[in-house]
C-alpha cells in the first residue's frame, strides 16, 4: 500500500507540470482541508485545481 501511494504522489506531481505546460494557468494546489472551504466560483475558467488529499505522514519517502 505504502509503494503504491509514492506512486499516486509522483504521479501527482507529473499531472502538474503538464497542467502548467499545457497552459492551465494559474494552477492551485490545495490540500484536503482547504478545499473544504475554498472559493471555486472566484476562479477563472482556465485554472486548473489539484487536491491532494494524500497526506505526507502516509507517505514513505
Amino acid at each position: 500500500m505504502t509503494s503504491q501511494r509514492i506512486s499516486m504522489k509522483k504521479d501527482i506531481e507529473k499531472l502538474k507540470q503538464l497542467a502548467v505546460a499545457a497552459g492551465f494557468k494559474p494552477v492551485v494546489f490545495l490540500s484536503k482541508e482547504e478545499a473544504d472551504s475554498f472559493d471555486f466560483d472566484s476562479l477563472d475558467s482556465r485554472t486548473m485545481v489539484f487536491i491532494d488529499d494524500l497526506k505526507d505522514d502516509e507517505v514513505d519517502e
